[in-house]
C-alpha cells in the first residue's frame, strides 16, 4: 500500500460519478504533489509498476514534469515569492488568500495560468484515456472554486475537437482524506473477498 494514496483518494472520490462502475474516470490529484489514477468499471488501473495514471510525472519539456509546474508549492512560490515561508498547508493557504485579497488581479492572472497548466494537463489524458469524467481535488482551487471547473471545462472545449464527447468535470472536496477513506474501501473489500 505504499505509494497507493491517490489511488485510494480516487476510489474514495468517484462515486461522485453518477455510473461510475460502467465508465472510464481519471482523478487527478493537485497538492504538496501532484498524481493521478485510472478507474476503469470502478477499479483502479495500476498498469506493469503501479504507476498508470501518475501525471504529476509527465514531462512537459526536456527539465520539467507536470507536478514541479502546478503542485500547490509551484503555485505558493509564482504567487508569494521562492522565499516565502514553508509553512504548514493551512498556513500557506492564509498567505494565500491574503494575497488574492490584497492583489486581487495579480493573483487571477497567476490562477488562470494554472488552470491553463492544469487543462493542457488534462487535454493529454482525454487523448491517452478518452475518460468519461474527470475528478480533480486541488488545493488551491478552493479558492476560487466557483470558476475553476468552468475555466478548465472552457479551455478543453476550446482544444478538443469538435464531436469529442463532452466530460463530466468534479471538484473533490479537498479537505476530506480521501485516501484514508479509500484505503478503507480496499482493506473491506479484500477482507470480503478472503471470506467469500
Amino acid at each position: 500500500f505504499i505509494d497507493e494514496d491517490v489511488k485510494f483518494a480516487s476510489l474514495a472520490s468517484i462515486v461522485m460519478v453518477p455510473g461510475y462502475k460502467n465508465k472510464t474516470v481519471f482523478y487527478m490529484y493537485i497538492g504538496e504533489g501532484v498524481g493521478g489514477a485510472i478507474t476503469v468499471n470502478g477499479k483502479v488501473l495500476r498498469g506493469a509498476s503501479s504507476f498508470a495514471g501518475d501525471i504529476g510525472q509527465l514531462l512537459i519539456n526536456e527539465n520539467t514534469n507536470v507536478e514541479e509546474l502546478i503542485s500547490i508549492e509551484a503555485f505558493a512560490d509564482e504567487v508569494l515569492g521562492n522565499d516565502h515561508v514553508k509553512t504548514k498547508d493551512d498556513d500557506l493557504m492564509n498567505q494565500l488568500r491574503a494575497f488574492q485579497t490584497n492583489q486581487p488581479d495579480e493573483f487571477n492572472e497567476i490562477f488562470e495560468k494554472h488552470c491553463l497548466y492544469i487543462a493542457l494537463a488534462l487535454y493529454n489524458v482525454c487523448w491517452f484515456i478518452d475518460p468519461h469524467a474527470i475528478i480533480i481535488e486541488c488545493e488551491y482551487a478552493g479558492l476560487k472554486s466557483e470558476s475553476f471547473i468552468g475555466y478548465l471545462n472552457n479551455t478543453l472545449k476550446k482544444k478538443l475537437p469538435d464531436g469529442h464527447m463532452i466530460l463530466e468535470l468534479f471538484l473533490s472536496n479537498s479537505w476530506i482524506k480521501n485516501a484514508n477513506i479509500g484505503a478503507g474501501i480496499t482493506l473491506r473489500d479484500r477482507w470480503l473477498e478472503s471470506v467469500s
